[in-house]
């Protein structure tokens, strides 16, 4: 970041998401930790000029090795929303990478998704 080897945390607060919905849909939201992105070409860009953080939108696959890389999950119906807080320090360290997953349980939806963060630098 900056010129420097990134060794910023970054501290993760909140998580939301809604999905629009057909025929009783219903959708899972995934947090994970260092998910194998796939599909769709990954390609991380920079967050903002003042931020350590990269984010990707063109991974439409994850895959992860172990169910303890998930940090959260939930579970809404078919026009579902929800807002979850972390009341414990959930940090993603330097050369770790999170991951929100949607998954469509039950017919199909329209879905999006947020973390909310704070650097640490």
């Amino acid at each position: 970041f900056n010129g420097r080897a990134n060794q910023a945390v970054v501290n993760m607060l909140s998580v939301s998401g809604a999905a629009k919905g057909n025929a009783n849909a219903i959708t899972s939201f995934f947090v994970i930790r260092n998910a194998t992105l796939s599909a769709g070409t990954p390609s991380f860009t920079s967050y903002a000029t003042t931020s350590c953080t990269y984010a990707d939108t063109a991974a439409t696959t994850c895959t992860f090795a172990t169910n303890d890389q998930v940090i959260w999950s939930g579970t809404i119906s078919q026009d579902g929303q929800f807002v979850f807080a972390f009341t414990d320090d959930v940090t993603i360290q330097p050369g770790e990478t999170i991951t929100l997953a949607v998954r469509s349980v039950t017919a199909t939806a329209t879905c999006v998704g947020q973390i909310n963060t704070r650097e640490d630098q």
